[in-house]
């Protein structure tokens, strides 16, 4: 089980997220950053802005067009 799949109430009532995404993990066993955005995505979240190893992740209507 994921974290993300553990925290799903939570991110039901989540309008962003801030996490930090690796290409290449450092450890075995972490998700790489695409993995965890596709999971992000299904969720109804939407990369907004990464900078570096970090990224933020809003739900579709905060994002300003």
């Amino acid at each position: 089980m994921t974290i993300l799949q553990a925290a799903r109430k939570t991110l039901e009532r989540t309008a962003a997220i801030i996490i930090e995404l690796k290409d290449e993990p450092k450890l075995p066993g972490w998700p790489p950053a695409s993995a965890v955005s596709e999971d992000l995505y299904d969720k109804g979240f939407i990369l907004s802005l990464r900078i570096g190893d970090n990224g933020l992740f809003l739900r579709p209507k905060y994002i300003e067009v």
